[in-house]
């Protein structure tokens, strides 16, 4: 099958397929992360699929060639060339995302925050929140924008109630007037999190509260305390407790090796909430890993936070014990075999806006002056925002290139991640310590799989 002149080598298992027992069937799931097919095989057709030069002749062969199961090609630059055709800057919808923070002081001293040294007092005034609303509509008109989401950020926004209900009503004004769905996201601390405020949040089309609780009280209060230094687990508890809402509640809890335990504790707790509220509340565990930005403040980490090895070790862990009952939309993206930006800043969909204009590409950039790749203040169209080295680095990096990427299994969805965290440590996507799992699950999702 060698054919120097075509390009073509002997035909072989694309290093993009997955193959995985499935349940106790004595059958094999395959996954093609180029195609985005399934398929079920006998363990002959395994056999075939495994050593598929010794079987020729064996009439799956075309189907498996069919599917991205088996290539004739060098994976590699066929991913690459896909990667040419698909551009993943161009997103695959038109949403627009718009991360506002509408302060960056904060109540809360967590040990581990990204933006420490960063914090201000201060608040968004008038001005600059007439032009964020201004900033939503050109780009909304400018880009054929087929939805608009706001995520409130911070700095805490909990501290500025006044300014999230006044700027939400120009957002979805525009929203409106433009025909397109709008929806919000707020991540808060929780500390201040009233019934009342509650009730105007969900008035102003917040879907998603996320809160962080770090395991138990002792694992929680010894990294996520007041500015005064003072524990927070009672009250948010409290707060959670006695708090009648329709929307999502999202339980986020950063875990390492000290608090590894106490999630155990912290599902407990959030199933006796789920029992007295009857709210609408999931808890997802966020595994904190070794990174090179850790704060000063919080060098201490860095002999707690786990491994990329132990992350995704962990990870698989939780996953089997059904921590995670249903793939997340994320987890099924992955299965569809398109290729998917790895972030808004990678493709321009969206931005995060600091209480002075400041515009970021990525919001792990923000209150940091080399992040600023533009103001609302004089923003006019695309071609406006400055061509930092912030604004190239995310514009025109993918991680494709690197040796430990080329012939991993879930490349042509993972595109290599994140490139900031990639510059910063060996990041991998969680999909790799539960992919078994993962797949299984997806494929018992989907009702209509195609099988060989």
């Amino acid at each position: 099958m060698n054919n120097s002149n075509t390009g073509k080598s002997q035909i072989h298992r694309s290093v993009y397929t997955a193959c995985v027992p499935y349940k106790d069937t004595g059958t094999y799931l395959l996954h093609s992360f180029m195609t985005g097919k399934f398929a079920l095989l006998t363990e002959k057709q395994k056999e075939v699929f495994e050593h598929p030069a010794e079987h020729l002749s064996e009439q799956i062969i075309p189907a498996l060639l069919e599917y991205g199961f088996l290539s004739e090609e060098d994976d590699y630059s066929v991913l690459v060339e896909k990667l040419k055709k698909a551009n993943p800057r161009i997103p695959h919808n038109k949403n627009l995302t718009l991360e506002i923070c509408p302060t960056m002081n904060c109540n809360f001293d967590c040990r581990y925050c990204f933006e420490a040294g960063r914090r201000r007092s201060g608040s968004m005034n008038d001005e600059t929140a007439a032009l964020v609303a201004e900033f939503a509509r050109k780009r909304i008109e400018e880009t054929k924008t087929s939805r608009l989401s706001v995520k409130w950020f911070g700095g805490e926004p909990s501290l500025e109630l006044e300014r999230i209900r006044e700027l939400s009503d120009r957002l979805m004004e525009i929203a409106d007037g433009h025909g397109i769905p709008y929806n919000a996201y707020i991540q808060t601390n929780g500390y201040l999190l009233t019934q009342e405020m509650a009730d105007m949040l969900e008035e102003k089309r917040v879907r998603t509260i996320e809160i962080t609780i770090d395991g138990n009280r002792s694992t929680h209060d010894r990294l996520r305390v007041l500015s005064g230094g003072q524990g927070s687990y009672d009250m948010i508890m409290d707060r959670l407790f006695h708090l009648e809402t329709n929307m999502k509640l999202k339980i986020r809890c950063n875990l390492h090796k000290d608090n590894l335990s106490a999630f155990d504790d912290l599902m407990k707790d959030v199933e006796k909430m789920k029992a007295v509220t009857h709210n609408n509340i999931i808890c997802t565990p966020r595994i904190i890993r070794a990174r090179s930005n850790i704060p000063a403040e919080g060098t201490f980490l860095k002999d707690t936070v786990l491994t990329n090895e132990e992350y995704l070790h962990q990870f698989h862990s939780l996953y089997s014990m059904n921590h995670f009952e249903k793939p997340s939309y994320s987890d099924i993206e992955y299965f569809r075999g398109r290729i998917i930006s790895p972030c808004k800043a990678s493709n321009g969909t969206g931005f995060t806006i600091d209480e002075l204009g400041n515009i970021y590409g990525c919001s792990m950039e923000v209150g940091n002056p080399g992040g600023i790749i533009g103001n609302v203040r004089t923003y006019e169209n695309d071609a406006s925002l400055a061509r930092t080295e912030s604004y190239e680095f995310y514009r025109s990096s993918f991680c494709t290139d690197r040796e430990q990427c080329k012939n991993c299994v879930i490349l042509p969805v993972c595109l290599g991640r994140c490139p900031r965290t990639w510059n910063e440590f060996y990041d991998c996507e969680r999909l790799k310590g539960n992919l078994a799992d993962t797949m299984i699950k997806v494929y018992d999702l989907f009702q209509n799989i195609q099988t060989v």
